[in-house]
């Protein structure tokens, strides 16, 4: 399977990650309106992105039963297959600016989690899951 779009769609979510982070260490947390266009760009290209992977990738990998590629999709959809429904939540909750000043440090902290969730994700599907998804 050719993974090449996958691996240029996570450069591309890191990317904005990076951009989020600088943004989350410079702004004041009643100031984040220069956050929000960024933040609304990584969600909407995360949400299509989890739903390929999710509704496409992972179970053709696990109907390869048996197969290295099919175990390891099985446990991290176990492990990390949540992703895109907490990245709902999340958009959910902070959608405005002032969802975001009226919950400053919640936010903050939410954002934080989410970032090191998806970072771990991307993490461990670059170093284990596409390579051998590269291989069917």
């Amino acid at each position: 399977m050719d993974m090449r779009q996958f691996t240029e769609d996570h450069r591309s979510i890191l990317a904005l990650v990076e951009q989020i982070r600088c943004d989350l260490d410079a702004e004041p947390a009643h100031s984040p309106e220069s956050l929000l266009p960024r933040l609304h760009r990584l969600c909407s290209k995360l949400s299509l992105h989890l739903a390929i992977e999710d509704d496409f990738l992972y179970p053709h990998l696990m109907d390869l039963r048996h197969s290295p590629a099919a175990l390891l999709a099985e446990r991290f959809r176990r492990e990390v297959g949540g992703l895109r429904q907490e990245l709902d939540a999340f958009a959910d909750r902070f959608a405005s600016a002032r969802d975001i000043r009226r919950e400053p440090e919640e936010f903050r902290c939410e954002c934080a989690r989410l970032i090191e969730a998806l970072c771990n994700r991307i993490q461990r599907e670059e170093e284990d899951l596409y390579p051998l998804a590269g291989d069917v």
